[in-house]
């Protein structure tokens, strides 16, 4: 599973005096990342965003952070690097080409009204097929009064939009935890019902999932139809 983290939750993981619900939840995930169940993400428009952070120690703290979370194969589209950095880790320019990967996505998303950079992280997220947004903005998040999650997630290709604490609940009730890379031997599988029970290969299936593999494997027929 394929995890993008908005900036507010990488901003949270930096200030570890908050506690709550969703920042213990937050903790936990880590473990849990740090254990190989799913891969963390995010996007270069985070490290422009963290600059604008009046504190100082916080700041340091978001740099050192950076090495622990990959970036997304395209957060923006040039002829040459978008981005400068200085020595001290400084976000110093995002200095030509365009951010947007999916212009299509990112109108859809402006027109359920996110502000520009929340579409943008959003767009990013979806653009590189990730399977979870993780995030604790009520931009994204709605609330009980509107429908802001299910309206955005109309136009997230199965991509679902989620809380720490909901992330956490749904790695944990998925037997997908005890992973094995291991071959098995068909002579021992567990019989129920009459039916052999295949041994849990560390992969969370979800009706997203299946939908997007089944829409990757009709857009590859297609290609070869094409080159035929």
């Amino acid at each position: 599973m394929k995890v993008y983290y908005d900036n507010d939750v990488l901003s949270r993981l930096a200030r570890l005096d908050e506690t709550g619900p969703e920042s213990d939840a937050l903790m936990k995930l880590q473990e849990l990342r740090n254990n190989d169940h799913f891969t963390k993400v995010t996007s270069r428009l985070s490290w422009r965003e963290q600059q604008r952070v009046p504190v100082e120690k916080t700041r340091l703290a978001l740099r050192q952070n950076r090495p622990d979370t990959l970036i997304v194969e395209e957060d923006w589209i040039s002829g040459s690097n978008g981005y400068l950095e200085g020595e001290n880790g400084d976000f110093a320019a995002w200095y030509t080409g365009t951010q947007m990967v999916d212009e299509r996505l990112y109108r859809g998303f402006r027109l359920v009204g996110l502000e520009d950079d929340d579409a943008c992280h959003l767009m990013f997220a979806v653009h590189d097929r990730c399977d979870r947004f993780l995030t604790l903005d009520a931009d994204f998040l709605g609330n009980p009064s509107n429908f802001r999650r299910r309206d955005l997630e109309q136009y997230c290709r199965g991509l679902r939009i989620v809380k720490p604490s909901e992330l956490l609940t749904e790695l944990n009730s998925s037997k997908a935890l005890t992973r094995s890379d291991e071959p098995f031997d068909v002579n021992k599988l567990e019989i129920v019902d009459g039916i052999p029970v295949l041994p849990s290969r560390g992969v969370v299936i979800t009706k997203e999932l299946v939908d997007r593999l089944m829409e990757e494997a009709d857009l590859e027929d297609a290609g070869e139809l094409k080159r035929d």
